[in-house]
This record gives C-alpha cells, sequence and structure tokens, in this order.
C-alpha cells in the first residue's frame, strides 16, 4: 500500500487549503467594511502570494518534503518564486478575490440576513455533510477498495 498521493490529490488538497484560507481570511477583511475593487485586488494578490508560499515552504520544509504543487515544471510560470508561488497564480487568485470580496460576499450577507436562522442551518448541515462524505468517499473509501492508501 502505498502512502504516496496522487497527482489529482495533491492538486484538490493544494487548491482547497490555499482557497479556504485565502476566502476566510477576505471574509474577516471585508465584513462590515467597503474597499475599492482595486484594494481588493492588491490585497488578494499579496495575501495569496503570502499564504501560497508559506503553505509550499511548510510543507516542503517541515512535513518531510510534501509538494502539493510546484510550478518550476509548469508552463507559464513566469515570477515564478521557489516553485511555490507564481505571477500567473497569484494574479488569478487577485481577480477572483476581487470579484469575490466586492460582489459576491456583501451580497451573500444582505442574503444570510433575510434568511431565517432554522432553515440556514439545516441547509449548511446538509452541505457539509456532502462535503465531508465526498472527501471520505473520494480520498478514503475508493483508494483502499482500489488497493491503494
Amino acid at each position: 500500500m502505498s502512502k504516496e498521493l496522487t497527482e489529482k490529490q495533491r492538486t484538490v488538497i493544494g487548491i482547497f487549503l490555499l482557497t479556504v484560507l485565502g476566502a476566510f481570511a477576505l471574509i474577516l477583511l471585508v465584513y462590515k467594511r467597503k474597499f475599492h475593487p482595486a484594494v481588493l485586488f492588491f490585497v488578494s494578490v499579496i495575501g495569496s502570494g503570502v499564504i501560497e508560499y508559506a503553505t509550499g515552504w511548510v510543507l516542503y520544509n517541515l512535513m518531510g518534503g510534501v509538494r502539493l504543487w510546484d510550478y518550476n515544471v509548469e508552463i507559464w510560470n513566469w515570477g515564478n518564486i521557489d516553485g511555490y508561488v507564481c505571477a500567473r497564480s497569484v494574479l488569478i487568485f487577485g481577480v477572483f478575490g476581487m470579484v469575490y470580496g466586492a460582489w459576491i460576499i456583501p451580497r451573500l450577507m444582505e442574503w444570510i440576513k433575510k434568511v431565517k436562522a432554522r432553515p440556514s442551518v439545516i441547509f449548511s448541515a446538509i452541505l457539509a455533510v456532502l462535503v465531508f462524505a465526498d472527501i471520505i468517499f473520494g480520498y478514503i473509501i475508493m483508494p483502499i477498495k482500489n488497493g491503494g492508501l
């Protein structure tokens, strides 16, 4: 049984980890505040670069050489720093962070204020169960069934 992560598993874990950290940080930043979209873009670029580099460095240097992504082997890897971060990735995160912070979060907060508590808790619980079921099925049950893990 191999303990190596597949390419797909590394990609999904890396994207999930970085996206959740970045999205949570952006929610904390823009909650009850209004920023110009350009400010959100630059904050997202810098924040995502720091999170991406720090996560990649910690995983590689402190967790036994784990590399969930490596921009050294990618095309369009300009601005590459040690394979952990490149300009292409932080610019994409910047655009998505700007859209998320300027348009999605404010509308989501308005919608949440209008929704009654009980239905939203039930809906959130169902989504959480589905996410965790997907993780368990995709990363534990299927690899064991296929002779891995």
